[in-house]
């Protein structure tokens, strides 16, 4: 604070009282500085945030965001809440993989369902030219079923196992598949099951196989709940349901290409490389998060869920104001400098980047080619508790309430509490359903704050809160009341408050999420084009009063005192921590551990890069 004030010719014995801290009645902020009070009305405040030009661009990113929180000081950056959503995101999807593949609530498990249907497919010929038997019987292999495979199927099912796992790019688990041996075997049998399924007899076999059983009740309800937990299938790859839906006099005309079991889900990101580079090479120099970027400013991409969206596709929609932000309901009282808003830009890419490495097996990759002061003075900073991107948090919060409802309607209110979320050294004890409530609580709470300190009344705020809810798909008009905890908004806040101050004791704060996701292969160069995120680094953000905003100045005894006590405005300074990515391409992926062996190997951004290119040239 005193080396910016000495930048701008301010001597020490100039520099005022400064007063830092002050409560909050209402849209009222109020600051007391010895025997005076100066209200400062926040309904008609601007903060201009900035970040100075290439500070802090050549310190090698910290494995954890931790290491750069700034001791004694309440201020939440947003990544701080990206890192614990990454958290639990990773840790609840585990647990729900876990509880699928074994059965819960109403559903039998994906076990059962592959276990039917091998018993089903048992008097296949051998021979098949089919990829039927392979992918269906090996996948439950892959998956930890033992003895499902007839003797006369077991060379064409050894063979399809040989030849996916041959293929790294699809078959080698990453994210936190690697955690436990059942999730490694998930990810292989399901990912397995994303294969193209080929011979018309035999999918008219596997489809009289789930006619005739309760395994059709289980194949749908997986596929439903899977385009509702990460996204719907893509356009161009359909799985069964269509035959299974068929109750006509003749039977429908089974093709001989073109299903899937369980297909993968489309997401934003590769939908745009299939529209571009379908069938034409990639040009040098492409980056597909510019590319994201671009289009959203542009209005030729719009992340809006749709009526089929699922929970992958709101948590992107919860990225889009950090692109977007001068369009966003905030926006009248913020001003951003172009490097805050390049800071924005980051956040988007790395909090992307996080968010589909958690549904990385589910999601597709698909292949493309002044003069001196006279009197009594004091100088009145800006006071924000959390990175004002107010709309950012209530996204994520509505994202977790859809989610919630999914996740009860299709395993039963009862479940979640009867489930646990999974970290690297097995489930904790609070269950599932009271962990939703509390990440959903402390992202509407944030945005609660946001909302309070930059000036925006109760009632703005419900309204705002009302139309952004009314946007996502699924959810009751009224859900913006049932957001976060349950609680409402200011219980919400407070349990933000309460974790803001205690956020460095929240082990998921200290996870190292440093890691590699694929986005596509390309085919002409042989290979696969990833996002990494390198971990976290830090700028100072200033912040600053854009105009004079209303204030009132009061004795001791409420009198106005304007004459006696002479305001200033100036900066506060905070420290912004964000996250480090980068979009290349590898011959080879990498898993977790792996990639953040390479990282501590080379430290600096730049050297990561250039030894993952040159270190893994081999495939």
């Amino acid at each position: 604070m005193f080396a910016w004030l000495k930048r701008l010719g301010v001597g020490a014995a100039a520099v005022p009282l400064i007063a830092q801290s002050g409560s909050f009645h209402g849209t009222t902020r109020v600051v007391r500085v010895g025997d005076f009070r100066i209200e400062l009305d926040l309904s008609g405040q601007v903060l201009r945030l900035s970040i100075p030009e290439g500070a802090g661009r050549s310190i090698p990113p910290a494995a954890t965001p931790l290491e750069w929180r700034q001791t004694g000081t309440l201020f939440v950056s947003a990544a701080l809440l990206a890192q614990k959503a990454k958290q639990f995101d990773d840790g609840l999807y585990a647990a729900v993989e876990l509880a699928l593949q074994r059965g819960a609530g109403r559903f039998p498990g994906k076990h059962w369902l592959l276990e039917t249907v091998a018993r089903g497919l048992g008097n296949l010929a051998p021979g098949t030219q089919s990829s039927v038997p392979g992918i269906l019987l090996g996948a439950g292999q892959l998956g930890g079923l033992n003895r499902i495979t007839p003797p006369q199927l077991v060379p064409a099912v050894e063979s399809a196992i040989q030849r996916f796992q041959a293929d790294q790019k699809q078959s080698q688990p990453i994210s936190f598949y690697t955690w436990s041996e059942d999730l490694r075997c998930i990810f292989l049998q399901d990912r397995m099951l994303q294969q193209e399924l080929t011979g018309a007899p035999e999918i008219e076999a596997l489809v009289g196989v789930l006619k005739r059983s309760d395994a059709r009740a289980a194949y749908e309800a997986y596929l439903n709940l899977t385009s509702k937990l990460t996204n719907p299938a893509p356009a161009d790859k359909p799985d069964l349901r269509s035959l299974l839906a068929n109750v006509g006099p003749q039977p429908p005309r089974v093709p001989s290409q073109g299903l899937y079991f369980f297909p993968p889900s489309r997401a934003h990101e590769t939908e745009l490389v299939k529209r571009l580079f379908g069938n034409r090479p990639i040009p040098e120099g492409f980056n597909l998060a510019d590319q994201l970027i671009s289009r959203l400013r542009a209005g030729s991409l719009d992340f809006q869920p749709g009526k089929d969206s699922g929970w992958y596709d709101l948590v992107t929609w919860a990225l889009e104001p950090l692109i977007l932000a001068g369009k966003m309901p905030e926006a009248k009282r913020l001003r951003l400098d172009p490097g805050y808003a390049r800071q924005l830009e980051e956040l988007f890419k790395g909090l992307l980047a996080l968010t589909r490495e958690t549904h990385v097996k589910q999601l597709e990759a698909p292949e493309a080619a002044a003069a001196p002061p006279q009197g009594p003075a004091v100088e009145l900073q800006p006071e924000i508790s959390v990175e004002p991107v107010y709309s950012h948090y209530l996204r994520r919060a509505a994202g977790y309430c859809f989610l919630r409802g999914v996740l009860e309607n299709a395993l039963g209110a009862g479940t979640l509490r009867a489930l646990h979320r999974m970290t690297p050294d097995g489930p904790l004890e609070r269950d599932l359903d009271s962990d939703l409530r509390e990440i959903g609580g402390l992202f509407r709470g944030a945005s609660f704050i946001a909302a309070q300190e930059l000036g925006f009344t109760n009632e703005q705020r419900a309204r705002m809160e009302s139309l952004e809810i009314s946007r996502v798909p699924g959810l009751p008009p009224g859900a913006w009341q049932e957001l976060g905890s349950g609680h409402g908004p200011s219980a919400d806040g407070a349990l933000f408050r309460r974790w803001a101050e205690r956020c460095e004791q929240d082990p998921d704060l200290s996870r190292d999420a440093r890691m590699m996701v694929p986005l596509f292969y390309d085919l002409a160069r042989r290979k696969t084009k990833v996002w990494v995120f390198l971990g976290w680094a830090s700028e100072a953000l200033e912040v600053s009063f854009d105009g004079l905003p209303p204030i009132k100045v009061l004795d001791r005894r409420g009198r106005p005192a304007d004459a006696k006590l002479r305001v200033e405005l100036a900066s506060r300074w905070y420290r912004l921590i964000y996250p480090v990515t980068a979009e290349v391409y590898v011959s080879k992926l990498l898993d977790r551990k792996e990639f953040q062996a390479h990282c501590d190997r080379y430290h600096s951004t730049e050297a990561i890069l250039k030894h993952l290119s040159d270190d893994l040239s081999a495939p």
